[in-house]
């Protein structure tokens, strides 16, 4: 086997034409289109950090809005528990006032009472003495029964009272 130079020659020349058009007529428009392949995942890549951003910067926002309403919330509880405090104060002194009218209402009915009673037996204990001293001593004159009466009723209160 020999080497022929014409040939050797021949071969070079032939592959570097068929080298030069297969790169101007396929590496450029391949290498085109790898270029904006490039670009468009680059250009994808820049729009999910994009995206990734806007979603982190959105949940710091959702946790403070969280935070803020949590806040609210408990301000809101701590109000609502301080307006429950004062209405129970209020119902508290509501029906302790009202208690004490009651027991001022019941207290008077039961002076009413008590003075109608001592009247009733007043009355009583008078037509009692006059009839005793009627039948003891015969009859006096109504001065002398009312004296009577009162002296006795003078000390019949004394002893009631202690």
């Amino acid at each position: 086997m020999e080497i022929q130079l014409s040939t050797l020659i021949f071969q070079i020349i032939n592959f570097g034409i068929v080298v030069g058009a297969m790169s101007y007529l396929m590496f450029k428009p391949i290498t085109k289109i790898l270029e904006e392949r490039a670009q468009r995942v680059a250009e994808g890549q820049k729009a999910a950090e994009q995206q990734l951003a806007a979603r982190d910067k959105l949940a710091n926002e959702e946790k403070k809005i969280l935070q803020k309403a949590k806040k609210e919330a408990a301000h809101i509880l701590e109000e609502a528990r301080q307006s429950a405090a004062q209405t129970e104060k209020e119902l508290l002194i509501q029906s302790r006032r009202k208690a004490e009218r009651e027991v001022d209402r019941l207290r008077e009915q039961w002076q009413e009472e008590r003075a109608q009673l001592i009247s009733q037996q007043r009355q009583q204990f008078n037509q009692a003495v006059l009839v005793t001293t009627e039948k003891v001593v015969g009859k006096f004159s109504t001065k002398q029964h009312q004296q009577i009466i009162d002296v006795e009723l003078k000390q019949l209160l004394k002893t009631l009272k202690a």
